[in-house]
């Protein structure tokens, strides 16, 4: 093989390399603005209507694959279908006066060969219900798979209590 041969074997392994890293850091800022937008439509204002609760909820369902599944393991609850999220995410709505939660991305995965994805998170809740403001942090482990371009949670699970007490 002559010498020039090598620089293109060499520059189209570079290309290819490059162009995969690109890849993976499109995917993991796709991921992290889904769980942006997840939080913004967790939080709630005082003064929330019930339309507005309800509108929150359907929206957050887009978020997930149609056969997802939620396990809350500090309260022993699983979720498995859409009205079953919403019900449980309304309901909070109506307990608290307001209500906030921000992610700590601990460690995320995007898998290669297939598009999928898996993510540990701290998940930090502010909110008043009844009283002073609260917190909590939760450990939050996700698995993320992208449907049509778009990623979605397929499995979301709330491992345990790292602090606090909010609900």
């Amino acid at each position: 093989m002559r010498s020039s041969h090598y620089l293109y074997v060499i520059l189209a392994v570079a290309a290819a390399v490059w162009w995969l890293a690109g890849l993976g850091s499109d995917d993991e800022a796709a991921i992290l603005s889904e769980l942006d937008r997840m939080a913004e439509l967790i939080k709630k204002e005082p003064g929330e209507k019930a339309l507005e609760a309800a509108d929150r909820a359907r929206r957050l369902a887009d978020h997930f694959t149609s056969d997802f599944e939620v396990e809350l393991r500090p309260v022993g609850a699983r979720v498995t279908n859409t009205a079953e999220l919403a019900r449980p995410f309304v309901g909070l709505r109506r307990q608290a006066q307001e209500l906030s939660v921000s992610f700590e991305v601990e460690e995320l995965e995007i898998s290669e060969d297939f598009p999928t994805a898996t993510m540990s998170a701290a998940a930090s809740l502010t909110g008043t219900v009844n009283g002073p403001r609260e917190s909590a942090t939760y450990r939050v482990l996700f698995a993320w798979k992208r449907q049509g371009g778009d990623w979605k949670i397929e499995s979301l699970q709330v491992t345990e209590r790292i602090e606090g007490d909010l609900f």
